[in-house]
């Protein structure tokens, strides 16, 4: 694959004005467009080696309708929107694989919708999901706040082709790609993408690491081996089983190269990198103990709460199993609180209440739940935090003995 590079140059200045958009010539009619910050863009866990970041988009120009895979979030719009409309030409259809719905990612949606009228959007069923939630949503103004100008007026949600479980879809030129849903408790609504003339895998958040890097990918195993196990243990090691269970569906797939949603291509060790998934998670699968982390999230902030606390329980060689409440059976829930030594459950305050699949799953523990384990709540609020004094009264009611006092962020 060439790895000419062509630089969007921005002015120097705040964080904002240093993030740029790089054209990464792959094949003839592939493009990879590399999103880059020489800082880290939020306060996750997942960014604190604070070596920056990059988001990486794919786009198919070939033929009437280019295809555009795994868009980036809206901290990258500017340079992102005028990179793509030098490429796609506004009157022209535009399809747009959507591997991951988040608040942020819908404002670049919604800024691609208003650019392209032709816009058509292909996701998983639980991203589309999402993406019917959020498209008009807005987030709530605390009692009392000051008066805000006029939003800009929202477009129609595009036309959303759902992927269930694998399907092939035709490409420009060429290409012919295969989507996978490959669903998580952090990321249910995952999709990844391989295009099979050319081995291509573009994985999302799997094999990721935040790293500002210009090159197309890695120079050696060693050079991003500390940032891609950081991003392992901070995202993958809470769900490491469901991690297994897409490396799985992987092993048939003729790849010749891994392009994650962030940081470099693995090229040369994808197969040592697939290796070392598993090991990761073998060793997390082996521990003693086990804590089961239950929560739902409405815009990340809980979910990103639920990472720091796995990672340092994970820490600890005790083995978290996250569970989204939202995306996971009544079974699997009793399952999990049955199996665990101590339990976490974590919400957001939506209208001064609990999400129902929270409400549903502290009925569960209350019902199910072993008095003699440990119990914790955390979670996150805008203005007022009812969910989350919710959950403690209710516990403690319930004569569950608490390991830490409630965490409300």
């Amino acid at each position: 694959m060439d790895s000419a590079v062509s630089l969007a140059s921005t002015a120097p200045g705040d964080a904002a004005s240093q993030r740029r958009v790089i054209q990464l010539p792959l094949e003839p009619g592939l493009l990879c467009l590399r999103c880059l910050s020489p800082r880290r863009l939020r306060f996750e866990l997942e960014y604190g080696l604070e070596r920056g970041t990059s988001a990486n988009s794919f786009l198919f120009l070939s033929g009437p309708a280019p295809l555009l895979v795994h868009p980036p979030g809206a901290s990258f719009a500017e340079p992102f929107l005028a990179q793509l409309a030098e490429l796609v030409p506004a009157e022209q259809e535009l399809q747009v694989v959507v591997g991951h719905v988040n608040p942020n990612r819908v404002a670049l949606l919604q800024a691609l919708a208003r650019g392209w009228s032709q816009l058509r959007l292909i996701t998983s069923n639980p991203a589309a999901q999402l993406l019917r939630d959020l498209w008009h949503q807005r987030r709530p103004q605390p009692p009392g706040a000051a008066a805000t100008p006029e939003p800009e007026a929202l477009p129609p949600l595009p036309p959303i082709t759902v992927v269930r479980g694998e399907e092939r879809l035709a490409c420009p030129d060429r290409y012919s790609l295969s989507l996978l849903a490959a669903p998580t408790p952090r990321w249910p609504d995952a999709l990844l993408a391989f295009e099979e003339r050319t081995g291509l895998l573009m994985s999302g958040k799997f094999f990721a690491a935040h790293l500002c890097s210009e090159a197309w990918a890695e120079a050696s195993r060693s050079s991003s081996e500390e940032d891609r196990r950081y991003f392992y243990d901070c995202l993958m090691a809470p769900m490491a089983r469901q991690v297994e269970a897409v490396l799985n569906r992987l092993d048939d797939l003729p790849i010749r190269t891994i392009a994650p949603g962030h940081g470099p291509a693995i090229a040369e060790s994808w197969r040592s990198l697939l290796v070392d998934y598993r090991r990761w998670g073998e060793t997390l699968d082996r521990a003693r103990l086990s804590v089961a982390l239950l929560f739902a999230s409405a815009y990340g902030n809980t979910a990103a709460i639920a990472d720091a606390i796995a990672q340092g329980v994970a820490r600890t060689g005790v083995r978290v199993e996250s569970i989204n409440c939202e995306f996971t059976s009544p079974e699997r829930l009793l399952e999990a609180i049955r199996g665990c030594d101590a339990v976490l459950i974590g919400s957001p305050t939506l209208g001064g209440h609990a999400p129902t699949p929270i409400v549903s799953a502290l009925g569960t523990l209350l019902a199910e739940g072993d008095r003699a384990r440990p119990v914790g709540v955390f979670g996150s609020f805008g203005w007022s935090g009812e969910a989350l004094d919710l959950l403690e009264s209710k516990l403690r009611d319930g004569g569950f003995r608490f390991a830490f006092e409630p965490i409300k962020v």
